[in-house]
């Protein structure tokens, strides 16, 4: 689970596989985010030749323009990790309200080997449904080391660490992705600088991915002997609903 967990990161500090099961029915509160009023135009971007370096520092700048027009967008995550040859799987989808930057919202659903787990991110807080069906509220301020988790929709903060991780960025040229003409780049990132790495043989770990003309990341790729991880982004500026539970216990 770690790898799986070290593979997603990247892109949305995603992996918190705590409680399982569906949202509860007692009263909650609910927040919506509505569409943005105008889809902005596509820029005009210029992009380097095919095969070119590009900086680091550069490319996350360009994830953080691309992030400044999204108030909204859904994750999903597939992935399978082969370890001493057993295959583990993960589905994953996380729905963001980033409409209030500051207070990032953000629903996550896992399911690993069949088992399914929820996560709601409200700022600082996160409830994590457990096994009962009882929701546990818990300040991730307050929580120690990694038994707390990320928001992953809070991407502004995901996407500030990159530079420390990110070893080299090579622009490849551009393909058609879901319909969409996108920007292919390969990342290569320092796995130690991701959280660690299972063994000194694996001390990289090399990523395609793909902007849009917004400039916002539309697919991940990542594949290895022992690792197939693929992510989407899209429905940017969409509607969400994400609702908070009310009866939550304080953990």
């Amino acid at each position: 689970m770690h790898r799986i967990g070290r593979v997603a990161v990247p892109l949305v500090a995603l992996l918190a596989l705590v409680g399982c099961s569906a949202a509860p029915t007692t009263t909650s509160t609910t927040t919506s985010a509505a569409p943005t009023s105008v889809a902005p135009a596509a820029p005009v971007v210029t992009l380097p030749a095919p095969g070119s370096s590009v900086a680091p520092s550069d490319f996350v700048q360009t994830l953080r323009t691309g992030l400044e027009s999204v108030s909204t967008l859904t994750t999903t995550i597939d992935a399978t990790v082969t370890v001493g040859g057993q295959s583990v799987t993960m589905v994953s989808e996380a729905v963001t309200d980033r409409s209030n930057p500051s207070e990032v919202k953000t629903a996550l659903t896992t399911t690993v080997q069949g088992v399914t787990s929820e996560v709601i991110f409200d700022g600082h807080y996160y409830y994590a449904r457990q096994p009962s069906g009882d929701w546990i509220k818990t300040d991730a301020t307050a929580a120690a080391g990694a038994s707390a988790p990320s928001n992953p929709g809070d991407l502004d903060a995901a996407y500030r660490s990159y530079e420390k991780s990110f070893k080299s960025v090579t622009y490849v040229g551009q393909q058609t992705i879901d319909g969409v003409e996108a920007a292919h780049y390969t990342v290569e990132a320092d796995m130690a600088a991701l959280g660690g790495t299972d063994s000194e043989s694996e001390q990289s770990m090399t990523m395609d991915v793909y902007l849009d003309a917004q400039k916002r990341p539309v697919r991940l790729e990542q594949k290895s002997d022992a690792t197939q991880v693929t992510l989407v982004q899209g429905k940017f500026n969409e509607p969400v609903t994400i609702t908070i539970p009310a009866d939550a216990k304080e953990a």
